[in-house]
Order: C-alpha cells, then structure tokens, then sequence
C-alpha cells in the first residue's frame, strides 16, 4: 500500500497539508488549476456503494448523503462491481468526477465504523480501519477466546 496514491491523498487532505502544498505552488499555477485545488479541498473522502459500471465509469451512490454521481476514467476490475463498496475521494473536474487517489474495498461489516471515522476526520483512525482489512483473521473458540496452538502427540 505504500505506493497507493491514497496514502498520500491522505496526507494531503486528512492531515491537512493541502494547503500548504498549494501555497508553494501558487506562483506557478493557473488561476484556473488554483481554483480547482481549492475546491478539491472542500471535498471529502466518504464511503460508496457501486450502483452500475459502463466501460471506463462507475456510477457510485455516497452512502453518507445518497447522492449519485459518476467518476469517468476508472479501471475495470473486480472491486467495482454492482454492490460493491469503497472508501474514495472523487474529485470533480468541471461537470464529470475522477477518483485521483482510487477506491479501496469495504467489507460490509466495516460501513458504520467508515462513516464514523470519515466523519471524526482522524488519519490515524482512517488508516488503522483500512489496514485492519488486510490482517489476518483472529481465530477463537466457542466460548469467544483465543485459540491457542496445542502440540498433541499420541
């Protein structure tokens, strides 16, 4: 994941460096990119669920608000499948969304504890509950303890 463009959209927008980024660059930039980058500030990360694909766009419904809109220039892969969910940060460019820093895969299980985190605007938080998807599962028994590993020998 070090090399996702996420984590660095992370930094960027939930640590807050955004600005400061665009500061060094204003000398050097349109007015009209300078306009968008202060746009692309307001917006914020939130969770999706898949509504329909076509070839090179997804249509996403925010499930934070229920609105609908369609990022454009999106790889096809399995991830963005009808149902699925995912954490994003589409940006809009003129009248279409592009997702700049991708999508990452949500289990079902983990949309309210998204939302929440998403709202806190904690980086830390953001990043722990993404990386918690890719941990290996936690075995434990009936009674809810953790399995141990018992070397028997008959």
């Amino acid at each position: 994941m070090i090399k996702a463009p996420l984590i660095s959209d992370v930094v960027l927008h939930e640590e807050e460096f955004e600005q400061g980024f665009l500061d060094g660059r204003l000398s050097t930039l349109p007015d009209d990119e300078v306009l968008l980058a202060q746009q692309w500030m307001l917006v914020d990360r939130t969770v999706f669920e898949v509504e329909s694909t076509s070839p090179g766009s997804i249509e996403l419904r925010d499930l934070g608000t229920g609105e609908m809109i369609e990022v454009v220039n999106v790889d096809d892969n399995p991830m963005s499948r009808p149902g699925s969910l995912l954490i994003g940060r589409p940006l809009p460019v003129g009248d279409i969304y592009r997702a700049f820093s991708g999508f990452m895969a949500l289990r079902p299980d983990l949309v309210q504890a998204a939302l929440s985190v998403l709202d806190d605007k904690d980086p830390d938080a953001l990043m722990e509950l993404l990386g918690s998807m890719h941990r290996a599962p936690e075995i434990r028994n009936t009674d809810g303890h953790e399995m141990e590993p018992i070397e028997v020998t008959w």
